[in-house]
């Protein structure tokens, strides 16, 4: 029913790094610490930091959607640079925007720290909703990124609270009782994020008939949402269902992360209790 997730990112060429054996990514570190000749912590101030690190991960996001590759390049280092010029060649720009943007700053000494990227894009099919992590390293006075991987959603922290009325009774609800063949074809309507991503893969790959068969013919029926905490744009949800397959009913739990995307709530994680 929920399974049909593949693997892949919001920038496809962004992730090749990720898959990249761990020993070469370890080389490719303690090299660059070598170059940067990397010292202890420095007083400069936070906000001197992000004024520097900021504008490096802006130029990454802003040239990636727009398939500009030499200036993405120019921002790139190590691992993330590999994987790049790896793959770029096999991403089409889609005309996406970035709409809006949460940075966050961690330092992790005078050469090192880690952006932490929640980005809102346009897209030829509404709205999406990413959480990126980058990590950078500086040599002489600039900053580049090496490593990129999948982040969190930058929040405020959950409280209890009511569930958002079209979060309950539309996303959520409309997603899981949804037809198969619905939820792959459209969960551009309500997935957001990594999930979305996985989805829009699995679009590319085989599906066996018989599988396909039994998933179609699968009913699920939601019996309650409890709304287990809550911020102005992020909702942790348990789903209570029944699912029906092959003539056999059971009961399912389903903890459903759900983020505000330009004003519309979709679900941005599910995993099965």
């Amino acid at each position: 029913m929920i399974n049909d997730l593949g693997c892949a990112p919001g920038f496809s060429f962004l992730w090749g790094g990720i898959f990249l054996k761990e020993f070469i990514k370890s080389v490719l570190v303690i090299v660059l610490l070598l170059l940067a000749g990397c010292s202890p912590l420095e007083n400069s101030s936070q906000s001197a930091l992000d004024k520097e690190v900021y504008p490096v991960v802006e130029t990454y996001l802003e040239n990636a959607a727009a398939g500009n590759w030499q200036e993405v390049f120019g921002v790139l280092t190590g691992e993330a640079l590999i994987s790049a010029k790896a793959n770029a060649g096999q991403v089409k720009a889609d005309g996406d925007k970035i709409i809006s943007r949460k940075y966050k700053v961690s330092r992790v000494g005078d050469c090192l720290t880690r952006v932490e990227a929640d980005i809102t894009k346009s897209t030829a099919e509404g709205f999406d909703r990413l959480a990126f992590s980058f990590a950078l390293i500086k040599s002489g006075d600039r900053w580049k990124i090496y490593k990129t991987t999948w982040g969190e959603y930058l929040q405020d922290d959950l409280k209890p609270g009511q569930l958002p009325a079209d979060a309950a009774g539309g996303v959520i609800k409309a997603y899981l009782e949804a037809p198969y063949s619905e939820k792959r074809a459209k969960g551009y309507i309500y997935l957001s994020g990594k999930l979305l991503q996985d989805s829009e893969r699995a679009k590319s790959l085989p599906v066996d008939a018989n599988a396909y068969g039994v998933l179609q013919q699968t009913v699920t029926t939601v019996k309650s949402l409890e709304c287990l905490g809550i911020s102005e744009d992020y909702a942790v949800v348990k789903a209570v269902c029944t699912v029906t397959m092959d003539g056999a009913e059971k009961q399912a739990l389903f903890l459903i992360d759900t983020v505000l995307v330009n004003g519309a709530w979709k679900i941005a994680g599910i995993e099965n209790l």
